[in-house]
């Protein structure tokens, strides 16, 4: 299908056939990357191949993603401790895949080695979230580890409380910190720590520097982690809360927005943007395939993990633009 914008007839792709774009870009590119993280590297373009080979049964797709998997286990413990690029994020990515049923193994078995090395100790790491509190909100749904991981609630409830009194935080990382509160809120002996917890958030929000950068898309998230936790929605007037100025920083916006989601809830919220815009956005990272238009952060792996998780929602979109 195409449109008229101006005098310029602008392709907009459908659904499946900007996956299959996405999939055959990065099956080409994927080993140039030298990133080995999540958010900005080989980790998160193998999460979306091996979802896209689940997602259309093609063990061609799958080859890749494993072949890249198998690189990356061999030097997981050289990699630094943080989420977004480091071995926390990879760890976690691997624990989503097993858990999907998309690769096999015993998560206490797989991930053993990179458990003892992201919890050596309780402590921030390098990036924006707080990989360790991330991590291991996720290590704990599985019943298998549950028991061994246990013991590192305490630490992480004591860290959270101590960085929220003490520490200058970016709203981002203080989410990846609600973040574990919900998901150990109904374990016992903890609904006190967390109220506690919680009740430090106004003197937090007072002691926010406003040059920090805090997104419109983290005051989403903000907002939804605290109804989670049933603490309310506060007013923050630092937020920055500017339109975005062009149509690939809707975009952009979005795949920010998309990625946390996917972790944190574990699906999309938000509605996804125009289908002529993400065509626009896609032609546009195909054309200039620098390592950051391959990642999920702000490229074709965000945007192919964020279409394969958006259910109905095209179908819907597709209609109201063409009217």
């Amino acid at each position: 299908m195409t449109e008229q914008y101006g005098m310029v007839e602008q392709i907009c792709y459908g659904k499946e056939e900007m996956l299959r774009m996405i999939a055959n870009t990065l099956t080409l590119y994927a080993y140039h990357i030298e990133n080995n993280g999540l958010l900005d590297g080989k980790s998160g373009v193998m999460l979306f191949l091996y979802r896209y080979a689940a997602h259309t049964d093609n063990d061609n797709y799958g080859n890749v993603a494993g072949n890249i998997l198998d690189g990356i286990m061999k030097i997981t413990l050289r990699m630094a401790p943080g989420f977004e690029n480091g071995l926390a994020g990879v760890g976690w990515t691997i624990s989503r895949l097993l858990s999907e049923d998309i690769v096999s193994g015993k998560p206490s078995e797989v991930l053993a080695r990179i458990d003892d090395s992201v919890f050596v100790r309780t402590e921030s790491n390098d990036g924006n979230i707080s990989g360790q509190a991330v991590y291991l909100a996720e290590r704990l749904k599985d019943r298998s580890s549950s028991n061994v991981l246990s013991r590192y609630i305490e630490g992480m409830l004591g860290y959270i409380n101590h960085s929220m009194r003490h520490n200058n935080l970016t709203l981002r990382r203080v989410n990846s910190m609600l973040f574990f509160l919900v998901s150990v809120k109904d374990m016992p002996y903890v609904s006190d720590k967390i109220d506690h917890i919680l009740s430090l958030m106004p003197h937090l929000y007072e002691r926010m520097d406003v040059r920090l950068c805090n997104p419109c898309q983290d005051m989403y998230i903000h907002k939804m982690l605290l109804d989670l936790l049933g603490a309310g929605n506060p007013s923050l007037p630092f937020l920055s809360k500017g339109k975005p100025s062009c149509a690939n920083d809707e975009v952009e916006i979005f795949l920010d927005t998309a990625w946390q989601e996917m972790i944190y809830f574990g699906r999309l919220h938000g509605s996804l943007p125009a289908p002529a815009l993400l065509s626009r956005f896609l032609d546009e990272k195909m054309q200039s395939l620098r390592s950051l238009d391959f990642c999920v952060r702000c490229g074709m792996a965000g945007l192919g993990l964020a279409l394969l998780a958006s259910d109905g929602d095209w179908e819907s979109k597709t209609e109201n633009h063409e009217k």
